[in-house]
């Protein structure tokens, strides 16, 4: 999963990754992610989540970069 591995500009999207996150969407546990529905809120809160993630190693990793040239 994307949280295993180091991000940075120029990876690409991996087609596990890609596969992972299709089938968790897809899964019965959001019940087809309809709008104004519990299944709509709990898909934007795992989309929110993941974003938050790759923001996150994102962040780090200028940070590393940062402290390379300090």
């Amino acid at each position: 999963m994307m949280e295993d591995k180091a991000w940075c500009g120029a990876n690409k999207i991996d087609a596990g990754d890609l596969a992972h996150h299709t089938a968790i969407l897809g899964s019965d546990e959001y019940e087809g992610r309809l709008p104004g529905t519990a299944a709509e809120s709990k898909t934007l809160d795992y989309l929110v989540d993941e974003l938050r993630k790759v923001l996150i190693l994102l962040q780090n990793l200028e940070e590393d970069n940062l402290n390379n040239y300090l």
